[in-house]
This record gives C-alpha cells, structure tokens and sequence, in this order.
C-alpha cells in the first residue's frame, strides 16, 4: 500500500518533489560532513556516513515508486535527528529546523500529518526534560504547522478538483476519453497476465440529431444525461462507460464470455423509454458496434 502509482501525476509530482527534498537534504548532509572532516572532528564520521546512506536508499526508493514510505521516513529522519543531534538550547530555542519535516508531511503525506510532526517534537522536548523552552519560537512552530496545514489542504482540494474536471465529461459526469483510454490500456496490461476477455463497446443513439431540433438542446443534454445513468447503472465497479462526445458513448467490461455476455451487461438492459420533460414518452434505440 506504500507504493504508489509512478504512472499516476499525482504520485509523479510528489515524486518529483520528493526528490529535489532529498537531494537538499543530502547535499547539506555531505557539506556539513566535509567541513567536520576539514576542522578534524572526525567523531561524526561514523554518523554522517550512516546518514547519507539513508538518504541514498530514500532517493532509490522514492525513484522505483515508494514515494509515501520515502516521504513518512525521511520526515521521520529529520525529526530525530532535531531531537537528538541538535543540542537542548539550538533546538528548544528556535524550533526552526523541525518546520523542514513539517513541510515535508503537510505536502507530500496528507496535510494533517505536519501537525502531528510539531507535537511529537513539542511533546518530545517536554519528554527530555529541555527547560529552556522559549515560548515564542514555540508560537511561530504552531502558527507555522496551521498554516502549512490550511494551505496544503486548500491545495489538495483545488488539484482533485481540477483533476476530476480534466478527466471527466461535465454534463453526465462519466470519464472522458483521455481517462477512458488510460482504463483501456491499464486492461489491455491486465489482459496480458491474467488472460481474460474484455469487450470495448461503441455506442450512439439514434436519431438524437432529431430530438436536438425538434425539443431543443435542453432535452437533449436531459436524454444524454439519463443514457449516461442507465449505463452506468448496468455496469459493475470494474467496469467503465465513458463519453467520447456528442451523442457517442464507449463501454469496457471487464472478463465477458462472449458478445453476447457483453451486450446483456451494457446497452443490452437499457431499452426502456424515456419521457422529456413535458413530453409524450420517447423510446430511444441504442446501436452496439
């Protein structure tokens, strides 16, 4: 479950970012670790080393698709090492470095994780015993991880919002064809490993043209509405109807026996009339091809 999708953009950005986060962070690790050995404190050899070997394995492991246990760990590395590599006045002082892995979990985890963060590392202080707490860099923490928190929530909503636009059809609500065509060849992967049959169904109504003219666009886009929900209610969750445009629909179904089988399952158990509003019923023909 810790693996996400690298097909998937949004895994991908955060991938992305995730990179550049652990690139930072072992960059300043081996410059920190340079400069201990050139003022001959060889003592944090040992540490340093352990350190960017673990940065290592995270951008390795973040690279082949395990981007939130690389996120979850390298926060996790970050606020350990606040609580135990820094000293009891740099870090109760400032509490600045412990915003890094506050950022790192609000945007690439889910955005509640940043809070969680801070109050490890404010109950951690309390915890060790650190009495020289200064209460105002303490403020700037909270203040910080709320705003973080608001922020990459805000965020969130507006990216799944714009990603359901992008890959929906905004009138009956069904996958477009760019969403529909990824199904297709996520199937078409599935089909090679599992050898089972999936049907691609092409589907039109008849005549629509007629009714657009005759009873306006307004009952068009009703009947264009009412097709998509009679599909979609034929099909299973593995299942997919899309809308490729106009009055043209397409079906994939997952593991069919058969034409037939694929028929009954989809516009096959659609044929029953349909009343506009304020109009006489009208039964409309759907065309399998």
């Amino acid at each position: 479950m810790l693996k996400g999708n690298i097909l998937d953009p949004g895994p991908q950005r955060r991938g992305q970012i995730l990179s550049v986060v652990i690139l930072v962070v072992g960059a300043t690790t081996a410059v920190l670790a340079a400069i201990n050995i050139f003022q001959g404190q060889y003592q944090y050899n040992v540490e340093n080393g352990i350190f960017l070997g673990l940065i290592l394995g995270l951008y390795v492991l973040n690279r082949v698709g395990y981007v939130y246990f690389a996120s979850i760990v390298i926060t996790a590395l970050l606020v350990v090492a606040s609580m135990f590599l820094l000293s009891e006045r740099q870090l109760a002082q400032t509490f600045i470095v412990v915003c890094v892995p506050v950022f790192i979990a609000s945007f690439l985890i889910v955005p509640w994780s940043g809070i969680v963060v801070a109050a490890v590392v404010i109950l951690g202080t309390l915890i060790l015993g650190y009495s020289t707490i200064n209460y105002l860099s303490l403020f700037v923490l909270a203040a910080v991880t709320v705003v973080v928190y608001l922020l990459t929530r805000n965020l969130n909503i507006a990216h799944q919002e714009n990603r359901y636009k992008a890959f929906h059809d905004s009138l009956t609500g069904l996958p477009n064809r760019d969403l529909f065509l990824d199904r297709l060849q996520q199937a078409l992967d599935r089909s090679i490993r599992d050898k089972l049959l999936r049907a691609v169904l092409f589907v039109d109504l008849d005549n629509f043209k007629v009714i657009n003219d005759s009873l306006g666009h307004k009952a068009g886009d009703e009947l264009l509405t009412v097709a998509a929900e009679r599909l979609r209610a034929c099909l299973r969750p593995a299942d997919t109807a899309a809308r490729l445009g106009g009055d043209e629909f397409v079906v994939l179904i997952d593991d069919v026996t058969g034409v037939g089988d694929a028929d009954r399952r989809s516009v096959g158990r659609t044929h029953r009339p349909w009343r506009a509003t304020g109009r006489r019923p009208y039964e409309r023909r759907n065309r399998a091809e």
